[in-house]
């Protein structure tokens, strides 16, 4: 089903790109058909794209400075057109289609895997051992979840960008229901499992504008610690419900790939892919639990006894939005 999903994500963003395109040429007359209109902002977002596509033609960065002249705006004018000087004595050898765009932050949406290799483990061998007595139930795995967040960087270098990232994951929780009878009396429990974490990060992302249409690829790397939680709740017959909560910390690494559309010329929109290394050695009791004889500061155990990790690395997939300025 991911497979399918990423690879419909691709063919949409691919055609997308491919049915909106234009030449730098048709962006620049459609700039110059708003500009005759008054409409000066929208004449600089087409005047942009041109530039974009044709970092050699002075003209494009002119148009621009004459449009923020008829906005009012003194500082752009003079820049844009300093620029087009510089660009028209280099004949374009370092033409820039990011001028101006010093900090870019985003907002992101999607699904997220999770590995949780032990704690389902752990699910599937009780499940498994009241099976094996003759007992019945159902058990359900953990595995995906939402994630947001949102990230934020300055250029230091022509499309290199670095700055902070934060992010928070909630994987879907999983549970077992399993019931048995022994001499004539029938026990049931259910256990259910919750996770979720929240990385803070640092990093840097570097953007790439595709020559000849208004879409930039980009590639993240992100660094970090993560606070993740952990909740076990646990009812059954003749036994007060429980309901435990362990918490702990982890070193993170996200590695993305992006493809944004420009929408305008400070406005994109696009799909990220990406992996989340993040895996929490040892969830500790967030205070004393009595009755299931954990005291605070334990760490949890699975149905062996040993100390179960809980581990979030998985793929993401998520829907996001920038604005650059």
């Amino acid at each position: 089903m991911l497979k399918k999903m990423l690879c419909l994500a691709a063919v949409v963003l691919l055609l997308s790109s491919i049915i909106l395109a234009a030449s730098a040429p048709d962006y620049f007359n459609y700039g110059n058909a708003l500009f005759k209109k008054g409409e000066y902002k929208k004449a600089i977002t087409y005047y942009t794209y041109a530039a974009r596509m044709d970092q050699h033609n002075p003209d494009y960065y002119n148009a621009i400075a004459a449009c923020y002249k008829k906005l009012g705006n003194k500082a752009a004018s003079i820049k844009y057109s300093a620029y087009a000087e510089t660009v028209s004595k280099r004949g374009g050898s370092s033409a820039s289609a990011d001028v101006g765009e010093k900090i870019k932050v985003a907002a992101f949406a999607g699904f997220t895997t999770a590995a949780m290799a032990k704690a389902n483990s752990d699910l599937a061998s009780v499940y498994a051992s009241v099976i094996a007595a003759g007992g019945t139930g159902s058990t359900q795995n953990l595995g995906g979840g939402f994630i947001i967040g949102a990230q934020g960087g300055y250029s230091f270098l022509k499309g290199l960008y670095v700055g902070p990232r934060l992010e928070l994951i909630s994987v879907f929780s999983a549970k077992t229901s399993i019931s048995i009878s022994f001499m004539g009396v029938s026990l049931a429990e259910d256990i259910e499992y919750g996770a979720s974490i929240t990385d803070f990060l640092a990093g840097a992302s570097y953007y790439l504008p595709l020559q000849g249409m208004p879409v930039v690829l980009s590639a993240d790397l992100h660094l970090g610690y993560g606070s993740g939680g952990f909740n076990v709740k646990g009812s059954g017959t003749g036994t007060s419900p429980q309901n435990l909560d362990f918490s702990g910390g982890t070193f993170v690494t996200v590695i993305s790939v992006n493809g944004e559309y420009k929408l305008t010329n400070s406005i994109s929109a696009g799909l990220t892919f990406g992996y989340r290394l993040a895996n929490v050695a040892r969830m500790n009791a967030n205070m004393d639990y009595p009755a299931s004889g954990y005291k605070k500061g334990d760490p949890f155990k699975d149905s062996s006894g040993a100390i179960m990790p809980v581990d979030f690395s998985g793929i993401i997939l998520s829907l996001n939005g920038s604005y650059s300025f």
